[in-house]
This record gives structure tokens, sequence and C-alpha cells, in this order.
């Protein structure tokens, strides 16, 4: 049985990581170039972890910013730091996105000292400080607020009035109810009214219209952005900040203020001005399904590899499962929690997570489910539209269900019945509203 330790290599994992970084942030200080390449996502989201101090990172790509806010998320609870410090903007490309922005921005502006994640397309706002408290409204159980008011707000950011709502951005009023999609919420929500007081605020399911948990609040955040023409770094003070972009997106600063915090990056491993991260590539150890020629192979790798390996598997089961096969081949290799990783001594260790991808530093060796089973399919759900399960005949009714009339509303299907007017007979559907 090979022991999980190494005296050579007995530090935890903690040690190791703050040695490289601190060398990275000091020869990053001493360098006239502020820039650094060869800095893979997971690295350059570890990297800003350790720096422990107010950033903004401006990708070259929405695909990148995005994954690097994941791996963010996934090395602040490792290092136990607090994920909710840390924003990502998407680029405005909807009334969802348009909600989300929203909400990250109110969110920069109450957390003077958050750090934020973005991509070149996201660099302009169509929102100003001054006027992004009223892109989001306070819903709460026994709230006053005029219904006028209500649907004079929901018009005026975006949101459609429909008869019946189905899609995000939509909303319905009838008389004392309000049926409201949010743009940041995955289930549609009802507003009952006592006067003008919130009574009763519930989630309801889209297709059978019945309501799945009561609420006592929500925030509703606008569908709607304005003409984007305002630079985010001009939204908040910054001064504080490290500033990092994307080589592509330098020409954005080129007129800002912020030059002696910032510095350049790029994730190629071409040898340039600046510093090189000392990132290794993976491929070449043995490890990827290309370089092998099954599961087993891998075991004399790890056995030889004379530096601490972290593996990430999105699931448990993955994790448990790889275990079981180290342990097959007298290698012991705990599952962890993220919060334990850090004081780990051992050489080799397992956890869960969604990292973009491993990398591989001097004394360390990131892997994940891509590197060791190969690249994930590129698979896409089919969104499957929100009324794929509405009635298509009078017999998918049973009593009790709910149901929408075009011009009286929202009632309750009792059921059927039969009934003769003059020489005519029919049945008619009984609905009490």
């Amino acid at each position: 049985m090979v022991n999980s330790v190494r005296p050579n290599n007995s530090k935890k994992l903690s040690s190791l990581l703050e040695t490289h970084f601190k060398w990275l942030q000091e020869v990053l200080k001493k360098s006239e170039t502020k820039r650094i390449y060869n800095i893979s996502l997971p690295h350059l989201a570890l990297f800003l972890v350790y720096l422990n101090e107010q950033f903004i990172v401006i990708e070259d790509s929405d695909d990148h910013a995005s994954n690097l806010y994941k791996d963010l998320q996934v090395f602040s609870s490792m290092i136990k730091k607090e994920p909710s410090q840390i924003l990502y903007i998407p680029p405005l490309s909807g009334l969802e996105t348009a909600g989300k922005r929203a909400k990250a921005f109110l969110d920069l502006k109450r957390l003077s000292s958050a750090s934020i994640v973005l991509s070149k397309e996201s660099y302009l706002s169509g929102y100003s400080f001054p006027d992004i408290e009223g892109k989001a409204l306070d819903i709460a159980i026994n709230k006053e607020i005029e219904r006028q008011r209500l649907e004079e707000w929901l018009l005026s950011n975006g949101y459609k009035k429909v008869s019946m709502v189905i899609e995000k951005g939509e909303f319905s009023h009838r008389g004392w109810i309000f049926d409201i999609f949010p743009v940041t919420e995955e289930m549609p929500i009802r507003i009952e009214f006592f006067g003008d007081q919130v009574d009763l605020i519930r989630e309801f399911d889209i297709e059978t219209q019945r309501s799945i948990s009561e609420l006592e609040g929500l925030t509703i955040y606008s569908a709607f952005e304005g003409e984007q023409q305002n630079k985010i770094l001009e939204l908040s003070d910054f001064r504080n900040a490290h500033i990092f972009v994307a080589d592509s997106c330098m020409e954005l600063l080129e007129d800002s203020d912020e030059s002696e915090n910032l510095v350049s990056f790029s994730h190629l491993p071409f040898i340039g001005q600046g510093i090189d991260s000392m990132e290794s590539p993976i491929r070449g150890l043995g490890i990827t399904p290309e370089e092998r020629k099954g599961m087993e192979d891998i075991v004399p790798i790890f056995k030889n590899i004379d530096k601490r390996i972290v593996i990430i598997f999105p699931s448990s089961a993955q994790a448990e499962r790889f275990k079981e096969i180290l342990f097959e081949s007298d290698i012991i290799a705990p599952v962890l929690d993220k919060k334990d990783i850090n004081s780990f001594e051992g050489n080799i260790c397992i956890s869960t997570g969604r990292l973009s991808s491993g990398f591989n530093l001097p004394t360390l060796l990131f892997l994940t489910d891509r590197e060791i089973f190969g690249e994930r399919p590129a698979y896409r759900p089919t969104k499957k539209s929100k009324v794929s399960r509405l009635l298509l005949t009078i017999e998918d009714l049973n009593p009790n269900d709910y149901v929408v009339h075009k011009e009286h509303g929202i009632g309750r299907f009792i059921g059927l019945e039969r009934q003769k007017t003059g020489d005519y007979e029919e049945d008619l559907i009984i609905i009490e509203y």
C-alpha cells in the first residue's frame, strides 16, 4: 500500500500554494512590464483568491469570464473566502441578462469592496449608479404598494403584460392578483393583495397553475437596460483595486487613469514580455486518455509524479469511484470536502466541484475529469417550452384543475355538465371563479 504522505513533500497544501503565489506577486511587483503570460483560467482564479484584495478582471470572451467566475467560486470555498464578494457581470443579450446585470450592479453599489469579473462585451453599461436603485423592486408580505404603481413599474422596466404568464419578463393583472415571471427567477410568482397590502406571495407551476411554495418576499429586477454608454470602471471608485485585463482588451483602457494597478495577461503559453507563470502542460505526463491505453496505466504515473496532486470531479459518485480505482492499486487518496483540502498533507486527494480544467504547477498538479476521462461532450439540453404540457384536449382536465379563460381569467374546473336547450343537447364546462 502506497501511503498518501511522502516524507519530502509533507507540507500542507496551503503552504505550497502560498509559496507559489507569493513568488508570483513579488516578481510581478518588481517587473517593469506588468504582464503575466501562460496562466490558465483556474490558475488565474487561484492567484486572485490568494491576492486577497479587491480586483477587476476583463476577459477576452464571455465563456472565459463565466468559467473564471465558476473557478473562483470553487477556490473561494477551498480557501474559505466569501464567494458572494465576487460578482460576475454577463453581457447584455436579452431580458434575463438585463436582470442579472441589474442585480450585479446593485450588489456592486452596496458592496463597495466587491471584486468583479466580466468580458469585453460586458464592459459598457446602460446603467448609471444614481438611477440603479430604481431597477429593482422589493416585494414582501404585509408591504404596501399601490397595484397601479406595481403595474407601471413592470411596464417601464421591460415587462410585457399578457393574459397568461408563460415566459420570463411577462406579467398579468386580474383584480387583486398579479402573476409575474421575474427575469432572474426560475419560477413565476403569484402576488395576492388585500387592498394595497401584499397578502400572499407564492411560486406556481405554469402548466398546472398550482402553487409550489409560499415566499416571505423577493426582489424583482428590471428586464430593460438603457443605451450602453457608461464604462463600468466609471460606475464606482476602483482606485485601490487590482485590474487584470486580457491582452486583446487593453484598448478598452487606453484613456484610463487606472494604469498604476493595471496588469495584462494571456492564457497562451507563448513566450513574450512579462512574467511566465511557470505553468507546464498536462499533456505529456501520460495522464490524458489519448496518452494511455486504459485506466490502469494512470496508476504508475501517479506513483512517479513527485508533486502534490489534487483531483476535482463534478460529482461525488465520480470522486468515490476514482478513489476505489486508486485504492485497488494500493494508492490511498481520500475524498475531502473543499474546505479541508487546504490543510491536507498527503500526496493525492480528491474533491468535488466544477473546475474549467486542470493545471500543472512546479509543486502542484490539479486535475479534473477532463484530463482523466476526456473532454466533456458539448451537450446542450433541448430547451422545452414552458407550455410543452399545457392541455391539448378537454380529456386532459381533472376536477379542481386551474384553467385560464381568455376574458374572465383564472378559475377552477369543476367538471362537465350535460344540458338541454330546446331540441339541442350539449356538454358545458363548469368553471368556478
